[in-house]
């Protein structure tokens, strides 16, 4: 847990190594290690919490934002392309600039304004959450 949350996609699995592990210890936490039984509340919460995350606020008639990883105090998310479904880059954090940032996944990836701006807009939209969150 010391150096972040995950991916995402090690939780359904690890949560049923988890619930596997309850069971056969006849549905006693006792025997369960202090590390899995912490692992496993997050993992709980964790996922509580992203039922209620949408994947992206912003409505793109050609990008998707999906959420790729959450971390403890930021996310990542995808950016697909609608008409081909490749992946164009991600949205993370960049610490320098303090600020949401996009990565393209290569220098051939091209963009037009429409694009641009709905990448703009979602940048702008979860920076303004961050800030809300951290008053």
């Amino acid at each position: 847990m010391g150096e972040g949350i995950p991916d995402l996609t090690d939780y359904p699995k690890r949560l049923v190594q988890l619930n596997d592990l309850f069971a056969t210890n006849e549905g006693s936490w006792d025997k369960i290690s202090r590390e899995d039984l912490i692992h496993y509340l997050t993992t709980m919460l964790l996922w509580h919490e992203l039922e209620h995350i949408k994947d992206g606020d912003v409505e793109s008639k050609c990008l998707e934002f999906r959420i790729a990883a959450v971390k403890p105090k930021t996310m990542i998310w995808l950016v697909i392309s609608k008409k081909r479904g490749d992946i164009l880059g991600q949205i993370s954090w960049y610490g320098p600039w303090r600020q949401y940032a996009f990565f393209p996944a290569s220098s051939d990836v091209l963009f037009n304004a429409e694009c641009l701006g709905d990448i703009k807009a979602f940048l702008e939209n979860e920076m303004r959450k961050r800030k809300k969150s951290r008053k």
